[in-house]
């Protein structure tokens, strides 16, 4: 391929890049500001929300601020001009994606709390919130350690070559440069470029803080990994539970306890829910508390709680036997519930994941760089509000009912 027709494809790389970019940022910050105001409007009170709220607003600064301002620094190829928006930039772009990867693993954390361990009341949301401010803060060191080795000024080596008929300067770049000869004598400056690009330090110093910086995000993955696993195998072992009682006869339960005394009889675990119900009345909350409608975003209507099974809800054939404690079957509600928003919750994690995952390849030099491929990772900003759509009937209402108004 000629130089021309190389150019011509990297021109029409760059307005092909530039029009999905401009398709991002409007869609995104209007969805992301949908999102925003819905879940700040639910008023619920609950962790989930809290990361969601948190999600959302990263999303809508990122679509907002930081896909613009990459437009404009690629179209001007990185000429900045001014030191400060350089590194103003660097900023932005090296932490949001950390801080996202974080509460996206802050969030698996919490669904797994939720589902597998219910009564363990350990993230409540003013410990969420302090959760998120470390996450913010730490992300930021990140942003800033990767802002500090860019800037519009770079370091430049004079070389000075004696030889027998005279004095000869040089300048060149600091890059890895050898004193091949004893009578060079060299000195740094530093000159003003107008580029915004990396200042030249130890090579050592950059390999180590982009390894950690990739670790960052292995870790993160395989901490949802896991803890998504153990919430699948959770769901799996209380199905085949539901299952083994659906098949036992219901007569077979109490055959002759009536249905006053079967009222009496409360289990240590029905209790526990009680109490956790009860005491959760003017505090902070960690999980859904069904069975009031709409208590969570994604809570489950009870009408529609039914065994996939049967044609009948499970809980009204055994409620018409005397079966059914009331703080039993709010506890199924509040896990049908907590199930359903950590699925919708997986999938934001998983979009975000095979979206970001090619740009990290490129960085790390696994795959070759595309431009176009490169900046694709902006599409998780823009992807949530849709997977709420999609997934979140509660969502859909609130939406219907605002343009309604």
């Amino acid at each position: 391929m000629s130089d021309d027709d190389q150019f011509g494809v990297t021109v029409w790389a760059m307005y092909l890049l530039f029009s999905i970019l401009a398709v991002f940022s409007i869609f995104g910050s209007a969805g992301n500001a949908l999102v925003l105001y819905v879940f700040s409007m639910a008023k619920d009170d609950l962790v989930s929300t809290l990361f969601i709220i948190v999600l959302a607003v990263v999303d809508f600064s990122t679509c907002l601020i930081i896909i613009p301002f990459t437009v404009i620094v690629e179209f001007i190829s990185y000429k900045v001009h001014f030191d400060l928006l350089c590194k103003l930039y660097i900023f932005l772009i090296t932490s949001n994606i950390p801080f996202s990867a974080l509460i996206m693993t802050a969030i698996a954390v919490d669904r797994y709390l939720c589902i597998c361990h219910p009564f363990a009341r350990l993230l409540t949301v003013g410990r969420a919130r302090v959760v998120v401010y470390v996450l913010a803060v730490f992300a930021s060191l990140l942003g800033i350690l990767s802002a500090l080795t860019h800037s519009v000024y770079q370091r430049v080596r004079v070389v000075t070559n004696t030889t027998e008929h005279g004095t000869v300067t040089q300048s060149a770049m600091t890059v890895a440069y050898t004193l091949e000869n004893k009578s060079e004598v060299f000195d740094d400056e530093t000159v003003y470029t107008g580029y915004c690009r990396p200042t030249v330090v130890n090579s050592r110093v950059v390999t180590a803080f982009q390894r950690c910086y990739t670790a960052i995000f292995v870790v993160c993955l395989g901490i949802v990994v896991v803890l998504y696993s153990l919430i699948y195998r959770s769901v799996l072992r209380q199905r085949h539970k539901r299952q083994k009682m659906k098949a036992t006869p219901i007569s077979s339960h109490t055959p002759s306890v009536p249905l006053a005394s079967s009222k009496e009889v409360t289990t240590e675990h029905d209790r526990s829910i009680s109490g956790a119900q009860h005491d959760n009345k003017g505090k902070d909350k960690s999980c859904t508390e069904a069975p009031t409608e709409a208590v969570e975003i994604v809570s489950v209507n009870p009408a529609a709680a039914a065994d996939p099974a049967n044609d009948r809800p499970l809980s009204k054939k055994r409620s018409e036997a005397g079966l059914v404690n009331p703080a039993a079957e709010a506890a199924r509600r509040n896990r049908l519930a907590n199930i359903k928003t950590a699925a919708m919750l997986f999938v934001v994690t998983l979009v975000f994941t095979v979206s970001f995952f090619p740009s990290l390849a490129m960085t790390n030099y696994i795959l070759p760089y595309n431009m176009v491929i490169f900046y694709m990772y902006f599409a998780n900003n823009v992807a949530n509000p849709i997977i709420y759509s999609f997934m979140n009937s509660n969502f859909r209402k609130r939406l219907v009912q605002l343009f309604c108004k």
